[in-house]
């Protein structure tokens, strides 16, 4: 069993970490989740891994930023 590591009131990338939000599934596997609020104002459930690996950095605005700006 892993070991849920704490990370509220961190920020990755425009996202700022408010609380556990219980976990979702991925695959078969069950992760820690955090209630997030971006930069933008949106608030939204994201994997924990997800956060600390990089590869979730805002609720969805700026892969539409730079789809636009790109």
């Amino acid at each position: 069993m892993s070991k849920v590591v704490e990370m509220a009131g961190r920020r990755f990338g425009l996202l700022l970490v408010l609380a556990p939000a219980g976990s979702k599934y991925i695959g078969r596997a069950s992760r820690a989740a955090w209630r997030c609020k971006c930069y933008c104002g949106t608030e939204t459930i994201v994997v924990g891994a997800h956060l600390r690996e990089g590869m979730t950095q805002s609720c969805g605005c700026l892969a539409v930023e730079n789809l636009y700006h790109g």
